[in-house]
């Protein structure tokens, strides 16, 4: 049975009454934040991956030899940079990027693989050899590449090639007194270099060609032709026997 106490309070016997019992102190915490979502980050017109595909275990293209070059298994949305093959007569590496979202090798970026003799060939000009004797050198230098392995580099610079030794051409040619001399050195020079525009036009040269990105093969196929073109303009203009005829299988038809 309960017992109350009715004393008052300033009584010093009612102990409870004076000093009632007291609860500590209580640390005061924050409410932990609400909880989100997890965000999905992307760029680009494709849409954005379903979260689950972000925590997902990551894809790569495997590991694979093509035209001698072997590319390492690499991830993928990523490039594998790799040594052109033999180092002794090309220089520069290959890149081959690994699609985001198929893990599938795209095709392989060779521009930057250029034989030695490009690089040579640049300081022949540089030196102002004879333009025939430069352009001797470069078809005798492409037919032989186009017989082992053709790449990217060794197109775009030889048709880079193609535009100076031309204007070399010219410079030369034009400072001659003697016609004959002059005909006989450009007649040289026209039958050479048209003979490295059948290398560089010819089936061989093709799956190379497709290699290059887009912009980049429509500008130096053109740049070529437009050189071509200008190769056979300077022999008419030198050239005594105004019957003169060049034939090729892959272009001047």
């Amino acid at each position: 049975m309960a017992h109350w106490n009715s004393l008052p309070c300033d009584i010093p016997a009612n102990y409870l009454c004076a000093f009632p019992p007291q609860e500590p102190a209580r640390k005061r915490e924050d409410a932990p934040p609400p909880k989100e979502e997890p965000k999905v980050v992307f760029e680009g017109t494709k849409p954005a991956p379903a979260v689950g595909e972000i925590f997902a275990p990551a894809k790569y293209c495997d590991a694979e030899k093509r035209k001698g070059i072997q590319y390492p298994k690499t991830r993928a949305c990523t490039e594998a940079r790799v040594a052109c093959p033999d180092p002794e007569t090309i220089t520069g590496e290959v890149v081959r990027y690994c699609n985001c979202q198929t893990a599938k090798w795209e095709t392989p970026d060779t521009t930057n693989c250029t034989h030695r003799w490009v690089a040579e060939m640049r300081s022949a000009i540089e030196r102002g050899d004879p333009a025939e004797q430069i352009s001797y050198r470069m078809a005798a230098d492409l037919e032989s590449t186009l017989s082992r392995q053709l790449y990217g580099g060794d197109i775009t610079g030889s048709v880079s090639l193609s535009t100076d030794v031309l204007a070399l051409a010219r410079s030369q040619f034009g400072a001659l007194d003697d016609r004959n001399q002059r005909q006989i050195r450009a007649t040289n020079f026209t039958e050479s270099f048209g003979s490295s525009g059948d290398h560089l036009l010819s089936p061989k040269a093709v799956p190379v060609w497709e290699e290059l990105a887009t912009p980049v093969r429509i500008d130096h196929a053109s740049t070529l032709m437009g050189a071509l073109e200008q190769s056979a303009l300077l022999l008419a203009d030198y050239t005594v026997d105004q019957h003169k005829r060049l034939q090729y299988d892959y272009w001047g038809e």
